[in-house]
């Protein structure tokens, strides 16, 4: 996978205004749907974001990439866990909330490890993803991090894996 993918609708009935290249919808909307990482290397992004929702992705980016042999051609930047979490501090404003949903590893020696989807994290990683991007646990109601199961689907059956839901805010800069 080369990055995350953003996508979204209205939130009605009404897609007519959704393209797969993104585009302006009402309400002041912009559709971005493409790879984050470039799609958002613009300047103009920077600080711009109120809300980021992270619905699995997180998990599919590794902790650290193996080193690079010294005699290879120069590598684009890495796609780790830390670059996104650097990436969803850079574009959150001051007080920006960032929503993440991602697989839980509470049934990793017993239970959905390797059997459905990408590597599972435990709540130590994705609090460590939040403190590298410089979020924390608001004191808001409903904002932290909670374990939850996702929902049933064809795939997981009657008993769906357990994940992390989580909501985070953008540390304010310090002056």
């Amino acid at each position: 996978m080369e990055g995350g993918r953003i996508e979204g609708s209205r939130g009605d009935d009404d897609r007519s205004a959704f393209t797969s290249e993104g585009g302006r919808v009402g309400g002041g909307v912009e559709w971005l749907v493409g790879d984050l990482f470039t799609l958002l290397a613009s300047p103009r992004h920077k600080g711009q974001y109120d809300l980021i929702i992270d619905i699995q992705c997180l998990h599919t980016f590794p902790s650290s990439l193996p080193p690079f042999p010294s005699s290879s051609p120069s590598p684009s930047p890495p796609r780790t866990r830390l670059a996104l979490a650097r990436l969803t501090h850079s574009l959150l404003k001051p007080g920006g909330r960032a929503l993440i949903v991602v697989g839980n590893d509470k049934e990793k020696y017993g239970g959905q490890q390797g059997k459905i989807g990408p590597s599972l994290l435990s709540k130590e990683e994705v609090m460590e993803f939040c403190r590298e991007g410089g979020l924390e646990e608001g004191g808001d109601e409903g904002e932290g991090l909670r374990e939850g199961r996702f929902e049933r689907t064809e795939a997981y059956g009657e008993h769906p894996p357990w994940c992390w839901v989580g909501v985070f805010r953008r540390k304010e800069d310090k002056k």
